[in-house]
């Protein structure tokens, strides 16, 4: 309707509730072994910050009894396995399809990303989020205390990742399932709307208000 604003949520979140009443059960792993999912590909991350991120994820790899889950973007796949190939505990893996990534994302007690997409869908699978980058403009997820904004900094980034991993009740308090982005019902929301707007239009055109070649 002209003139209103509605608040539908984001047809992501659909797509990601959607992927997930698809998944098979969870596959049980040792709770002892905690996996931390890092991606990082934004085009700002390059260069300086994609050496600074490695090496953080080097140090975090270091650490006892955890396993560093990495699917490098195509644009930095070279640059990865360069700085972390040699690294043990770092599983660099070929680039996968979003249906898989979310269950990596699902399965995994931390994620460290520079990811747009991964900051609406981590809140939403209750999974802590380390944002790599400085600034973001996904600020509910802050909000909601299900994210970090962490930058590229190694010092940042292993001291927020140690922290974690070393505090349950902080771990459990960015583990909470929250949906600030939208409830999975964004695309029937937009679809009864703009339903509603046709049949408005309609409408007026029966009556006479609008022109037929308007309508």
């Amino acid at each position: 309707m002209p003139g209103r604003v509605y608040i539908t949520g984001n047809t992501g979140i659909d797509a990601l509730v959607a992927v997930l009443d698809e998944l098979p059960a969870a596959a049980p792993r040792d709770p002892a072994i905690p996996s931390i999912l890092v991606t990082c590909h934004r085009r700002e991350s390059w260069g300086e910050g994609l050496a600074n991120v490695s090496a953080a994820v080097r140090e975090v790899a270091s650490l006892a009894h955890v396993d560093v889950i990495v699917p490098p973007n195509a644009h930095v796949a070279a640059t990865l396995r360069r700085l972390l190939g040699d690294c043990p505990t770092v599983a660099l893996l070929d680039p996968c399809g979003h249906r898989k990534l979310v269950q990596r994302m699902r399965a995994c007690d931390l994620i460290l990303s520079d990811s747009g997409g991964m900051q609406e869908e981590a809140p939403a699978l209750g999974v802590p989020l380390l944002v790599l980058r400085e600034k973001t403009e996904r600020p509910e997820g802050i909000a909601t205390g299900n994210m970090r904004l962490v930058g590229t900094s190694p010092e940042r980034i292993v001291r927020e990742t140690r922290r974690l991993l070393s505090d349950p009740s902080a771990h459990a308090a960015m583990s909470r399932v929250c949906f600030p982005y939208g409830d999975g019902k964004a695309a029937p929301r937009i679809a009864a709307i703009i339903a509603d707007w046709l049949d408005g239009r309609r409408a007026q055109v029966t009556r006479g208000s609008v022109p037929a070649s308007q309508g």
